[in-house]
C-alpha cells in the first residue's frame, strides 16, 4: 500500500475486517495519505460479511458491493487446495445496508474523522507487529487515531508539518533516519510533545 499512495486518488485491495485493529490501520494508513479506501470484501458468511461492511463504512472506507467476488481456494487439511467459484452477493443480503448510507448523506458525506492521536511512521522502519500493538491499545482505550507515512526513498515523503501542529497528541510508532526533511523536523519538534505509548 504504501508504494502506491503517491501514484492513485483510491486504493482498492481484497481485505478483511475480520481483525478490527488490521482494518482499522488499512483504513488510515490509505485515508491519511488523503486517498480513498475502497476495501473489497472476501465474504465466507452473510452475517460476519455485513458486519464488516459496517465496521469499514465506520472506519470512513468505501466497501465495494460484494458482487462477482474472487475467493481464494481452500486449502483442506491434507494441503489440497478446492478451487471456489466467484461470489455474487444478493440484495436480499445486503442493498439495505448500502441504501441506509444512500439514504443518509449528511452522516457519511465529506466526515472527516476527528482523530485524537497522530501515529508517525517511516516506511523504512516500519513493523506492523509494533505498530498493530499500539493500534490495539488505542482501540481498547477506545481512543480514535491517524496515521502520517513519511519516507526517505524514491519518492520521498515528508512529514506534514502543518497536519502535525494540529494534531492532540504524537505518538512516534516507527524509528526515524535518513529523512532529507531534517530541517522541517527541527522547525516542527517544538510543538511536538511526543506520547511515549507503551501498549
Amino acid at each position: 500500500t504504501f508504494n502506491l499512495l503517491d501514484l492513485a486518488d483510491g486504493v482498492m485491495s481484497e481485505t478483511s475486517a475480520d481483525d478490527l485493529a488490521n482494518a482499522a490501520l488499512g483504513a488510515a494508513t490509505v485515508q491519511g495519505a488523503g486517498a480513498t479506501y475502497l476495501p473489497s470484501l472476501q465474504p465466507r458468511d452473510v452475517a460476519a460479511t455485513r458486519r464488516q461492511i459496517a465496521a469499514f463504512y465506520a472506519l470512513g472506507a468505501l466497501p465495494l458491493v460484494p458482487w462477482d467476488v474472487y475467493m481464494p481456494d481452500l486449502i483442506g487439511p491434507d494441503k489440497q487446495r478446492t478451487p471456489q467459484p466467484r461470489y455474487f452477493g444478493t440484495p436480499a443480503d445486503y442493498a439495505d445496508l448500502y441504501r441506509f448510507v444512500r439514504s443518509q448523506p449528511t452522516l457519511f458525506d465529506n466526515q472527516e474523522g476527528l482523530a485524537s492521536v497522530l501515529l508517525l511512521c517511516q516506511v523504512e522502519h516500519f513493523k506492523a507487529t509494533e505498530v498493530l500493538a499500539i493500534v490495539r491499545a488505542l482501540q481498547a482505550r477506545q481512543i480514535p487515531f491517524t496515521l502520517m507515512v513519511a519516507r526517505s526513498s524514491y519518492p520521498a515523503r515528508p512529514l506534514d508539518a502543518e497536519r502535525i501542529k494540529r494534531a492532540p497528541a504524537v505518538i512516534f510508532a516507527s524509528s526515524f533516519s535518513n529523512l532529507d526533511a531534517a530541517s522541517q523536523t527541527a522547525a516542527i519538534a517544538p510543538k511536538i510533545s511526543p506520547v511515549q505509548f507503551t501498549p
